[in-house]
């Protein structure tokens, strides 16, 4: 997740639509601004308050709605301690994507930006006994600690971590089967690109999530 951008996107191999507000966690909510908070004056105050009002949103959302999950806060702690920067998913969104793939009943999934594999672990646990998770990430070091978390949650038969460039490991694919679901959330000027390669990975029905589209509002702007 991107601190400066408040929307993410759903998307059928069919039909898009725009949906929902990056959700953050309670430990991300003073982290320093992304460059779309990079503005003077009034405009920068205005975007700073827009932005804590969300989190505090937020964050009542997953106070009152989402169960205390002791392995989870491991997983957090455990990419916090290895350095890890913290953009990960948050708690609400996190078992948003978990709902996709259970409702969708997908058995294959793609997920492109792995960090720590907090958001690949609520939506492996949601898979069935033969379904299968690949995670793409371009961090050695993030693949490392991601494939610890994996192993914590007891989903580790279900994920393969790929390392290295995404649209290197996208391009290496052989054809593979069609997969049910695909989240995107990486880096976010390849967008475009991740999503072609999901479209041509993907069947009719195929259930495509992009995190961090709108930017800050920035997608209004033909310069941008």
């Amino acid at each position: 997740c991107s601190w400066d951008d408040p929307s993410s996107f759903l998307l059928s191999a069919h039909v898009a639509s725009a949906t929902g507000n990056d959700i953050r966690h309670n430990h991300a909510i003073n982290r320093p601004p992304g460059r779309g908070l990079l503005r003077s004056g009034a405009s920068q105050t205005r975007r700073v308050a827009m932005y804590q009002k969300w989190s505090q949103v937020d964050n009542y959302l997953i106070d009152t709605l989402i169960p205390a999950d002791p392995l989870l806060d491991q997983v957090l702690q455990n990419n916090r301690r290895a350095g890890l920067p913290p953009i990960d998913v948050a708690a609400n969104q996190g078992q948003l994507l978990a709902l996709l793939v259970r409702i969708t009943g997908a058995r294959r999934v793609l997920e492109i930006g792995t960090l720590g594999g907090y958001s690949t672990v609520w939506m492996a646990r949601e898979l069935p006994e033969d379904g299968r998770l690949i995670t793409l990430e371009y961090s050695p070091h993030h693949a490392a600690v991601a494939r610890d978390n994996l192993r914590l949650a007891g989903v580790a038969e279900k994920v393969e971590v790929i390392e290295g460039p995404a649209l290197d490991s996208l391009a290496a694919m052989d054809n593979p089967p069609p997969f049910d679901l695909v989240f995107i959330d990486a880096d976010k000027p390849n967008n475009p690109r991740y999503l072609e390669w999901a479209l041509r990975y993907a069947r009719p029905g195929t259930l495509i999530i992009g995190d961090n589209v709108v930017r800050g509002g920035e997608v209004t702007d033909p310069g941008s």
